[in-house]
C-alpha cells in the first residue's frame, strides 16, 4: 500500500431497525443505530445481518431528526474497531460503520 492510499471504505444498504440513540456531550454529538441488512443466498433463503452505525458531529447534526426506525438507508462511511476491556483479562471488540455520507432509499 501506499503512503496516503485509504483503503477502509464501506456502502452499506438497509434498514434502521430500531430507534435511534443521540448522545451530546461538551463538545461532540453522537448519533448510534444498527441498521439490518439482508441478502439471498439461496433460492428463497436470506441471511440477515446487523450492524451497528455511528455518525459523528456535524454529519450527526445534519441527520438528527431525519432518522427513524424503518427508515431505509444508503450509508457510506469506514470501519472501526472499538476495543474494551471486559475485565478478566478478556478484551472484547465491537466492528462498526462510521458513517460519513447517508442516503434516503425510496
Amino acid at each position: 500500500m501506499r503512503e496516503g492510499d485509504d483503503l477502509n471504505k464501506i456502502t452499506i444498504a438497509g434498514r434502521v431497525c430500531d430507534k435511534p440513540l443521540k448522545i451530546i456531550g461538551n463538545t461532540n454529538f453522537i448519533i448510534t443505530f444498527r441498521l439490518l441488512v439482508s441478502k439471498t443466498i439461496r433460492m428463497g433463503e436470506k441471511k440477515v445481518s446487523i450492524f451497528k452505525v455511528v455518525l459523528f458531529d456535524k454529519v450527526a447534526a445534519r441527520w438528527e431528526n431525519q432518522i427513524a426506525e424503518d427508515m431505509r438507508l444508503i450509508v457510506d462511511g469506514e470501519l472501526d474497531e472499538v476495543r474494551r476491556d471486559a475485565g478478566d483479562d478478556r478484551i472484547t471488540r465491537e466492528v462498526r460503520v462510521v458513517g460519513r455520507f447517508l442516503q434516503v432509499m425510496e
